[in-house]
């Protein structure tokens, strides 16, 4: 769970446009592992009925669909900022 937890991270912070620790941006990567990615190879180590089960009850492609829209960019930085201090 943290892979996915730190993949997240990156991709936002990527999206976003935000600055390492030495001011460094964070840019985008060709065939840079995405969450959704980290997603996949979690549903792999299931089997299918169950992955299909739980994709299905949270409604994983609205999700994806979704998580990286304005919307949720302003709540990732939000967040990030409220936890960094």
């Amino acid at each position: 769970m943290l892979n996915l937890e730190r993949t997240y991270e990156l991709e936002m912070k990527r999206e976003t446009g935000m600055k390492d620790e030495f001011g460094k941006t964070y840019r985008k990567m060709p065939n840079g592992k995405t969450l959704k990615d980290a997603l996949e190879s979690y549903f792999i180590t299931m089997n299918r009925e169950k992955a299909e089960h739980i994709k299905t009850e949270v409604n994983l492609e609205g999700f994806l669909n979704s998580y990286k829209g304005s919307v949720m960019k302003a709540e990732y930085i939000k967040e990030f900022k409220r936890r960094i201090g």
